[in-house]
């Protein structure tokens, strides 16, 4: 959502600072490994194994990799007067590594990067942008 709300121009809100941090899933193609690695390993059978980044990015560093990615930088508000909701929520991948070998390759902005040029859903506003 966010990355959409940046294309048109249009001004992000955070609440507070935009300091909450949070564990974003990068891109697909880490959970499609992910996933074939729990298929072929034994030890991940009826186990619940977290998959993300396991790095935190904060709501406004988000917001600028938007920006990078978009070449727009996102005009942002800062709302102080609503709680921003969870302070921390980042996926504990640990046991992915450990049973899965996993370890995320794709970092924020190259997913970001990646979802920009494939979503379809992006394609009339590169049109339109061109």
């Amino acid at each position: 959502r966010k990355l959409r709300a940046a294309l048109p121009n249009t001004r992000l809100q955070m609440l507070l600072r935009g300091q909450n941090l949070l564990g974003y899933r990068h891109y697909s193609d880490d959970v499609v490994r992910a996933l074939l690695a729990a298929a072929t390993v034994p030890e991940a059978d009826g186990r619940v194994i977290n998959i993300g980044s396991g790095v935190e990015t904060s709501v406004r560093n988000l917001a600028r990799a938007v920006g990078t990615v978009t070449g727009r930088l996102p005009s942002i508000i800062y709302n102080e007067s609503q709680s921003p909701g969870v302070a921390r929520l980042v996926a504990d991948i640990s046991q992915a590594r450990a049973l899965l070998g996993y370890d995320p390759i794709v970092d924020l902005e190259q997913g970001l990067s990646e979802l920009l040029k494939t979503d379809p859903q992006f394609e009339r506003r590169r049109l339109v942008a061109g």
